[in-house]
């Protein structure tokens, strides 16, 4: 009975591991964090047959490489990565990132964060709460949330692609570089192939002095549009801003 018992928790921990595989290719990174938190936190207080804990192990190293790989994840936390074979030091990762992502929606109604009610609702959203809704799915880190409140509903994901934008441009005025790349990273989401929103973001890599990530989003404005004027002047200003360093 016990070995039973403790096949069953290494089961349900697999169980888990695969429902964070479903939010992250659903792009549903807040979601996808919670589940491998408790899968975590399961290892950690549970004894396992060392055969089980092994294959455990295996696929949370499997599962914490993949998450590192994605792209929403390095969107929203950048190159910070996980430590293989270390259970604790990875559940402590994970709920500084839970805590970065939660200390946004914070202050947001109850309603926001609840996927059940927004589900019973969806259809007869005005176009402001479409809006307010979607955003706080972006917000936590639920691309597939936000495109399932937007879907069809080109307004609303105009209307909010442009808040977005303007925010990053306000935090950029303000000297808040991550905060106006994050925002930058949430309009990408919605619209990938706007070469307005890489040439912001370049503007904001360029003031925080990050000279080859502002290359980088400069090129990708230009490879969008390569008549971008604009973009254009700001690629030789980077190549002189850079050429001074080197």
């Amino acid at each position: 009975m016990t070995e039973t018992i403790k096949r069953d928790a290494a089961n349900e921990m697999l169980r888990l591991l695969n429902t964070c595989k479903v939010h992250l290719k659903k792009q549903n990174l807040y979601s996808c964090l919670i589940n491998f938190r408790e899968v975590l936190k399961k290892a950690l207080s549970t004894k396992m047959l060392a055969q089980d804990e092994k294959q455990v192990l295996e696929e949370i190293n499997s599962f914490q490489k993949a998450l590192f790989d994605s792209k929403i994840y390095r969107d929203f936390f950048g190159p910070a990565t996980f430590h293989n074979n270390d259970l604790k030091t990875t559940l402590d990762f994970i709920n500084m990132l839970i805590d970065v992502e939660e200390e946004e929606i914070r202050d947001k109604s109850k309603t926001l964060n609840d996927s059940q009610i927004v589900d019973s609702f969806v259809g007869n959203l005005s176009l402001e709460e479409k809006i307010s809704f979607a955003k706080a799915a972006l917000d936590r880190g639920d691309l597939g949330k936000a495109q399932e409140i937007l879907e069809g509903d080109e307004e609303a994901a105009n209307m909010l692609f442009e808040l977005l934008v303007d925010l990053g441009i306000r935090f950029r005025k303000k000297r808040e570089f991550e905060k106006a790349i994050r925002e930058y990273h949430k309009a990408l989401l919605i619209y990938p192939d706007d070469e307005c929103v890489y040439y912001n973001m370049a503007r904001a890599y360029l003031e925080m002095g990050a000279f080859d990530l502002a290359e980088i989003a400069i090129e990708k404005a230009l490879e969008l549009n390569p008549n971008f004027t604009q973009a254009i002047e700001l690629r030789k200003y980077l190549k002189h801003q850079t050429s001074k360093i080197h």
